[in-house]
């Protein structure tokens, strides 16, 4: 209750501040019986940016575009004609004074060097592209092919390239590289006589997956009423029992589910009531004739 009390209550007036848009908002806004988080969450603006607005902390805001943006969808939010809010805000949203632009100048380090290397690497390209066109042109494409090998072909190291097959020494047997099989001779597949006959590898069979876990179904009291909430959009959301004892109050954020129970009859207070959906044990309840100002209001039995 503390909580539902203080987003209802309107900042205090100061006195000899002259117009004060955002106390008028306020002021507006208790009359009609809308807390700070419903504001926010029709206007599509965070809770802390209402309040700013409200204690016309004009500086916490991002800017006085955004700042008259906001003063004349909330004026219509709550009933009041915006052009002597926005006169009022005028005064309070000077430009600042503008800043010399040799003053800002910040020096950036030259990149003549940088862009020289480039042109040098290029040039060396296009010479290169332009002998292997004319030894095509003079020498045929088999020439020019292996003349272009032999130029960008790295020197091997110790004589032989990484995963080759070394030559077997004088008298000795071949030995497979690591990771190449070596594969028999035709005529080679039966063993010797006498020899133990070879068995082959048989693979494990596959374990069979884990049956998925079931989600447990919560009991509902006796004497309770089951209630599901799903949410596509994020919602302030306040659920109270029969007995006024608060089950739900707070934010919910879009793609969860709550489930919660009470002893009807069972209050709702939802924000952004056109992105939830209710089931009321088990069976759909339609919101939307209880929604004003994206808000739903409304008792179930």
């Amino acid at each position: 209750m503390n909580d539902m009390t203080t987003s209802l209550a309107a900042p205090p007036a100061e006195a000899g501040t002259g117009a004060q848009p955002g106390r008028a908002l306020a002021s507006a806004r208790v009359a009609r019986g809308l807390s700070v988080e419903q504001v926010a969450e029709s206007l599509r603006y965070a809770p802390r940016q209402i309040t700013a607005l409200e204690y016309d902390d004009y500086g916490a805001l991002p800017g006085p575009t955004t700042v008259r943006g906001m003063v004349r969808a909330y004026a219509r939010l709550v009933g009041l004609d915006p052009d002597p809010l926005l006169d009022g805000l005028r005064p309070r949203l000077a430009a600042p004074p503008s800043v010399a632009v040799q003053q800002m100048s910040v020096p950036f380090p030259r990149r003549a060097d940088r862009g020289h290397r480039s042109y040098l690497v290029w040039s060396i390209v296009l010479l290169v592209v332009g002998a292997l066109v004319l030894a095509e042109w003079k020498f045929g494409g088999d020439a020019a092919s292996a003349w272009f090998a032999r130029l960008v072909k790295p020197a091997p190291s110790d004589g032989a390239e990484a995963g080759a097959v070394k030559p077997p020494p004088a008298g000795g047997t071949t030995v497979a590289p690591v990771g190449v099989t070596a594969q028999p001779l035709a005529g080679m597949n039966e063993a010797p006589s006498g020899a133990a006959p070879r068995s082959e590898a048989v693979p494990a069979p596959e374990a069979d997956p884990a049956p998925a876990e079931s989600k447990p179904v919560p009991v509902v009291p006796a004497g309770h009423r089951r209630v599901l909430l799903r949410f596509e959009r994020d919602s302030w959301t306040q659920v109270r029992s029969g007995g006024g004892e608060l089950i739900v109050n707070g934010t919910q954020r879009a793609g969860t589910e709550l489930s919660v129970s009470g002893a009807p009859p069972i209050q709702f207070i939802i924000g952004a009531a056109t992105g939830v959906k209710l089931t009321y044990d088990d069976a759909p309840v339609d919101i939307a004739p209880h929604t004003k100002v994206d808000v739903a209001r409304f008792t179930l039995e």
